[in-house]
């Protein structure tokens, strides 16, 4: 699999609306009263952290085009009281976030159950020049793959070397690969900045898992 930047653009969709989303209370959280809420406080002032340097009238997400997240004024007075809260006091933190937050419930098509599902998006060390630590390539789509597509082990065994096409190097050769199978991800340079990566083409072999291959060797069962 290549990896190169990754465009995509989205239509208009001209069907119905196939979701709606309306406020509810916190007492509709299945496990609310029960679970540590103070874990998430420290994910929540780290959040703080980045958009609290901004000017009061900045938007709290510069990216999004179509949402409205509210000004970075609107923020401060609930990062300063989660700042204020002590290391695992689960019942002011749960407190807090009843103050300052209101659930939604998201129905589909009017039907209350669903299933919501979760992206991972890794995050690679790289940097723009091949060393040190830096060896594994990201390469962006080659322009002619020729009749014959180099296969994975083509490609590791340096297929595409030397032909400029090194859009990053990186120091994890599995971390590399997850992000292939992903799809996407970050790559946090040495010198500062975090450029995104996506897929952009595949060499037209096809995809065989990684953990169908450990079970064919038999390396771990197939239960796991």
């Amino acid at each position: 699999m290549l990896v190169g930047v990754w465009a995509i653009a989205l239509g208009r969709d001209s069907g119905p609306r196939r979701f709606g989303i309306a406020p509810v209370g916190f007492d509709r959280l299945t496990g609310w009263a029960q679970d540590r809420i103070s874990a998430a406080v420290p994910a929540f002032l780290k959040s703080c952290a980045r958009f609290l340097t901004r000017a009061d009238t900045a938007p709290l997400d510069t990216a999004a085009a179509s949402i409205d997240f509210g000004r970075v004024r609107d923020w401060r007075s609930s990062c300063e009281a989660a700042g204020a809260l002590l290391p695992g006091d689960d019942a002011a933190t749960r407190e807090f976030f009843e103050s300052y937050f209101t659930p939604f419930a998201v129905t589909d098509y009017r039907t209350p159950d669903g299933l919501f599902t979760g992206y991972y998006e890794i995050e690679l060390n790289g940097s723009r020049q091949r060393h040190g630590p830096y060896q594994t390539p990201l390469y962006r789509k080659p322009p002619d793959l020729g009749p014959q597509p180099p296969t994975r082990a083509d490609i590791e065994d340096g297929a595409l070397a030397g032909r400029g096409l090194e859009l990053f190097w990186v120091d994890d050769p599995i971390d590399a690969f997850f992000l292939q199978i992903q799809g996407s991800g970050r790559v946090r340079l040495i010198g500062g900045g975090t450029v995104r990566v996506g897929y952009d083409g595949q060499n037209g072999h096809p995809y065989v898992p990684v953990g169908r291959l450990l079970i064919d060797h038999g390396l771990i069962p197939r239960e796991s």
